[in-house]
Order: structure tokens, then C-alpha cells, then sequence
């Protein structure tokens, strides 16, 4: 091959270009994986920061729907049953207090009966100190197989719930009473909360308390 005397004839990168060239890929390929892995770690730390929450604003979410989807107790009386009252579960023993009962015509679909959606649940709002917050419940198509507790169904809403309070309004101190057990009226009758508290607690995220308007009719009552 014929070279001009002005220009270097060159078949190709010397030993020293592609050392140097390789020296560089080598060092944009580390920053570019340190960059990958920075957004990473980034994007995971947040999912993680962020699961506790969202775990707390769903149940609230779901408690909420649940309440408000909540059709009153039929009975004979002319005055109407609220959507939410006090009552036992079959087989409950009389001295234990009662639950939370609520009853919908469309059960929601995180309740399930092998498989299949149900028409309509009978629903008590249950906390354990162990296992957390959960709802025992049953289907109208089974009513005449429940007789005792244990024949109800129990699906977990959170583990992480570790206190459930009652929140009533005193009109004459104008003030909120935040209670651990439900109150009772003169004649022993329970009287329904106007708000349950919620305390979700984990052990890295720390504590989270929330609240759940319970429908019963009024709505005349100052915020927290």
C-alpha cells in the first residue's frame, strides 16, 4: 500500500489506544452500575419506607367503605336500627363485651367462600392483642349452620393493630372521652362511639393512629 509522505498510513488502534480506550469503558461501565444501583437502592428504600403507610391507609380506607356500605338491622321496631351497633357473635358468652356489627347486602370481595364472592355477611369488628385486628363473620346462606363462635369466619385486616379505642363526645364538658372498653348507659346498655381509634405500631416505622367515623346517624359532632 502506496503512503503520502504528509499523512501516516495506520491499519488500526496502537496497543497503548486500546489500553486507554478499554481503561475509560472500564471506568463509565462502574459508574454507570454504581449510578443503576444507587436508583435501586433508592427506589427500594422508598417501597419500604412507604409499605407501613399505605398498609395503614388501606385498612382505613377499607374500614371506612365497610362502615358506610353498612345496611341498618331489620327488625320490627318503627324507629330504625343504625347501620353499625353493638351485638355478640352466635355462641358469645354474656359476659364478654360485645363487638362492632355491621351487615352488608354485597359482601366485599375480600370475603370469600371457597372461591366464590358471597350475596350478603354478618360482620363483627374483633382485636386481639396477639393477632391484631380481624373480622369474624358469616354469610346469610349460612346463618342456619352457625351456632357457636368457632363456626365464624376470621379474616385478618392487620397485624399490626395494637390498641382499639372508643372515642365519645361529652356534651355537657364539651370534650372528647377516649375509652379502652365500651361505655354503658344507666341502664346498662352500651352506648355506641361516635369514632374508634386505631394505633398501628411496627417496629422500625414507629406508631400511626388513626381514625373511623361510625355511622349512627349524627353528624353534629365537633372534630378531634
Amino acid at each position: 500500500m502506496l503512503c503520502n509522505r504528509s499523512i501516516q498510513c495506520r491499519r488500526g488502534l496502537t496497543l497503548v489506544e486500546m489500553v486507554v480506550t478499554i481503561a475509560i469503558l472500564g471506568t463509565f461501565m462502574t459508574l454507570l452500575a454504581f449510578h443503576l444501583v444507587g436508583l435501586s437502592n433508592l427506589w427500594i428504600n422508598r417501597r419500604d419506607d412507604d409499605y407501613f403507610d399505605q398498609h395503614v391507609e388501606g385498612v382505613i380506607l377499607f374500614l371506612t367503605k365497610a362502615m358506610e356500605a353498612a345496611e341498618g338491622a331489620s327488625g320490627n321496631s318503627e324507629e330504625a336500627r343504625p347501620p353499625v351497633e353493638w351485638a355478640r357473635p352466635p355462641g358469645w358468652n354474656e359476659m364478654d363485651d360485645p363487638l362492632l356489627y355491621f351487615q352488608q347486602a354485597e359482601a366485599p370481595a375480600l370475603f370469600v367462600r371457597e372461591g366464590d364472592r358471597l350475596p350478603a355477611i354478618q360482620a363483627y369488628l374483633y382485636f386481639d392483642d396477639r393477632d391484631g385486628l380481624s373480622i369474624l363473620w358469616y354469610s346469610l346462606l349460612d346463618a342456619e349452620e352457625i351456632e357457636d363462635s368457632r363456626d365464624l369466619r376470621n379474616t385478618p385486616i392487620s397485624p399490626f393493630v395494637t390498641q382499639l379505642e372508643y372515642a365519645y363526645y361529652d356534651m355537657e364538658d364539651d370534650e372528647w372521652e377516649i375509652e379502652e372498653d365500651p361505655e354503658e348507659d344507666d341502664s346498662g346498655a352500651f352506648i355506641l362511639p361516635d369514632f374508634i381509634r386505631l394505633t398501628f405500631s411496627h417496629p422500625e416505622e414507629g406508631e400511626r393512629v388513626r381514625s373511623i367515623l361510625i355511622p349512627h346517624g349524627s353528624t353534629d359532632l365537633p372534630l378531634f
